[in-house]
């Protein structure tokens, strides 16, 4: 289970009525804290999209479903959709 707050939508393309979406991948450690170093963007429909998704990632804390730690460093994707009405 991942608990995160959403990256903020940038304000020009909020503005601007500019949807998105962006899938990054990253690692997460036995912590449940994710490894700065490790975030890349995939794919993204706009770089001020991929720059929000890259600041708040660092703030996602995960755990298992459990609640227990996890037992080894986690390679993992997520998507995350830039939508207006949303």
């Amino acid at each position: 289970m991942n608990m995160y707050a959403a990256p903020h939508y940038p304000d020009e393309l909020r503005g601007a009525g500019v949807e998105g979406a962006v899938v990054a991948t990253f690692v997460v450690d036995t912590t449940g804290r994710v490894d700065v170093r490790s975030v890349r963007i995939t794919s993204s429909t706009d770089p001020q999209f991929s720059r929000a998704v890259c600041a708040a990632v660092p703030r996602f804390r995960f755990r298992r479903a459990d609640g227990r730690p996890l037992l080894f460093p986690v390679r993992t994707s997520a998507p995350f959709t830039f939508s207006i009405a949303g």
